[in-house]
């Protein structure tokens, strides 16, 4: 599918969307229907009005791909249980609403919770109503079916004991998952079992979703639930959702607000002279033009292509275990969903990319350059001593001052233009897009606190807050695939995973050594050419001054050697491959125990998949903070 992507695609603003996801009792009093059918309508109309106000705001004109007017994307989830799920989701429908179902089980295993209800205090029903009812409200909405599966009969079965329970909860974090706002038409008591509406309120508490509570028993104000601290206070200290929503509003959709500048010093100062003294990241982000590739630029790969491989370096056989012996095929099935996180990741891939080469390519010729000044500054003042024609000592001379000026150059336009900043910023949004796209075909989503904990400096929260913008208006998984289309592709990329931190962990290996040595013979040729000095400097006073020459160049390139390791952090990348791939060894262990005939085995599958997602992301944190603070600099 990459190859569907160009690398020069635009980056696209995204859709203001909002996702409210339904939990509640399957059983209502009759009595309680009016109350909690306005208090929901109420809540809806309240988020509505709430999201509408927030599309009209100017501020937030150039952040959306958004027309002034028009309503934005509201977006309802709900299994259409009998109960609170359907009641809600009726009511969504009438204000415009998306509707989109998940389901424990295929459908028609589904349809057999629906037989009527007729107990006395709850709405009469029989079997057919009940199945009716689910089907008006069902054709209405995109849907998606777990692959759950019943308690086995006393005939026996596929299932396990617990298997319904597991399917319910299951469905259950699907909706907390996708949502940014979980209603909740709820007792205040524990579940009765596991995947209950306390259970699935307490885990949206833990994931850090907001509850909107509807007492589904007594009649008292809805409270709005923050946290799983929250749950244990007394309901009458729990804040107002009318109060708390359009916070909780400002705070999730509203683009970060513009950056100041704070230069340290005279060259900071003179790089962004002319500039404003605010930025906008995402703002960049969505204008720039990708930019003509240049040679010039591939200087990093060029030096560290021929570090690892030179002759003085043996080839490192580190202590890594054999590859997990699992089935896999290149990829998982494409769907809409792979599709549309693939479009996002594609330019801030290219623009990453782009990036991080001219950063990295900046200290590399940081170096040379340094080093060819000294060695201009050097010959200047050989030829001075030989009393060669003026011309050459002032062209070597010229050459210093070009060298010095190339260094000061190189680390202006770094300063000015943030090439370190942006490479590590695109690169962040790149990988949390491709891990959504591992997970979209499983209904899952990577939670958004997460996404922004990745980017906790101010000047990258545009990052995080662009991802859960996009995650917002996603599509949602649709027709699952079966697990056996799933498995394949999962532990295709986590051995891929693993191969690429074995050979980022050699790779980083040989290039250490290459420059450690290189450092040394650099350090240790000082001592050889002052010895070569003192032995000819009795005799030949005039030819001596060359080697004592070189002997003061010397330590120069060895710093410049100490100082591309310094900057690429070669010894500490190899410690985060080693600790990365013992992690992905761990859930390839994992992913090789799954049975793919169990019940829920797509879903536990989606589980591995997520853990394999936050290991890929926890070797991104790790890498972005070591290279965060590595901007270049003339001195």
């Amino acid at each position: 599918m990459n190859d569907l992507i160009p690398a020069n695609a635009p980056a696209q603003r995204p859709t203001l969307a909002l996702r409210i996801g339904i939990t509640g009792a399957r059983r209502l009093h009759a009595s309680e229907i009016p109350r909690l059918t306005e208090q929901t309508a109420a809540a809806l109309i309240i988020i509505r009005v709430a999201l509408q106000r927030l599309a009209d705001d100017p501020a937030n004109a150039t952040a959306y791909c958004h027309t002034l007017g028009v309503a934005p994307s509201l977006r309802f989830l709900s299994p259409l249980a009998r109960g609170a799920d359907r009641l809600a989701a009726g009511i969504a429908l009438d204000q415009h609403y998306q509707l989109h179902v998940p389901m424990p089980f295929p459908k028609p295993i589904y349809t057999e919770d629906f037989t009527g209800s007729d107990r006395p205090y709850e709405p009469q029903l029989s079997a057919a109503e009940d199945r009716a009812a689910f089907e008006a409200l069902f054709a209405q909405g995109t849907h998606m079916a777990l692959d759950g599966g019943r308690n086995p009969s006393e005939e026996g079965g596929p299932q396990r004991q617990g298997d319904e329970n597991r399917s319910y909860e299951a469905v259950g974090h699907y909706v907390v998952r996708n949502s940014d706002i979980l209603l909740a038409i709820w007792g205040g008591k524990p579940a009765d079992g596991v995947g209950g509406t306390g259970d699935i309120v307490r885990y949206a508490a833990r994931q850090g979703v907001p509850v909107w509570w509807i007492n589904a028993t007594e009649n008292q104000p809805p409270r709005w639930i923050e946290d799983d601290l929250d749950l244990n206070a007394p309901v009458e200290k729990l804040a107002s959702p009318v109060d708390a929503l359009p916070k909780y509003l400002a705070a999730a959709l509203h683009p970060p607000p513009p950056i100041g500048h704070h230069p340290h010093n005279f060259l900071e100062n003179l790089a962004h002279m002319g500039r404003t003294q605010a930025e906008t990241p995402w703002q960049d982000y969505f204008t720039e033009q990708p930019r003509a590739e240049h040679r010039f630029w591939h200087a990093h790969s060029v030096v560290m292509k021929w570090a690892r491989t030179r002759r003085m370096v043996q080839r490192l056989d580190l202590p890594w275990s054999p590859l997990p012996a699992l089935h896999t095929e290149p990829a998982i099935p494409p769907t809409t969903a792979t599709a549309f996180w693939q479009a996002h990741y594609a330019p801030a891939d290219a623009r990453s990319n782009e990036y991080t080469a001219r950063y990295r390519s900046s200290y590399i010729w940081v170096a040379i350059f340094a080093v060819a000044a000294v060695l201009f500054g050097a010959l200047a003042e050989l030829l001075s001593i030989f009393h060669a024609p003026a011309i050459l000592g002032f062209t070597a001379i010229l050459l210093e001052v070009a060298a010095l000026i190339g260094v000061l150059a190189i680390s202006m336009a770094a300063t000015r233009y943030q090439w370190h900043e942006r490479g590590l910023e695109y690169r962040m949004f790149a990988e949390l897009c491709r891990k959504q796209e591992l997970l979209a075909p499983f209904g899952r989503a990577l939670s958004i606190g997460a996404a922004r904990n990745a980017t906790p400096d101010a000047r990258a929260r545009w990052v995080g807050w662009l991802f859960a913008a996009h995650l917002r208006a996603g599509p949602f998984a649709q027709a699952p695939a079966a697990v056996a289309d799933l498995l394949p592709g999962v532990a295709s990329l986590a051995i891929d995973q693993i191969e690429y931190q074995r050979n980022r962990a050699i790779n980083s290996a040989q290039a250490r050594q290459t420059f450690v040595l290189l450092g040394l013979y650099s350090f240790l040729a000082v001592f050889v050419f002052i010895a070569l000095k003192l032995l000819i400097g009795p005799w030949y006073h005039d030819l001596a001054l060359i080697p004592g020459l070189i002997a003061s160049i010397l330590p120069g390139v060895a710093a410049a050697f100490v100082l591309v390791r310094a900057y690429a952090e070669l010894e500490l990348l190899v410690e985060q491959s080693r600790h990365t791939e013992a992690a992905l060894m761990a859930a390839c262990a994992r992913i090789a125990r799954l049975e793919p005939s169990h019940a829920l085995a797509a879903y536990d599958l989606g589980q591995e998949a997520a853990s394999l997602a936050t290991i890929m992301l926890q070797d991104l944190e790790g890498w972005a903070r070591l290279f965060r603070v590595k901007g270049v600099e003339a001195g």
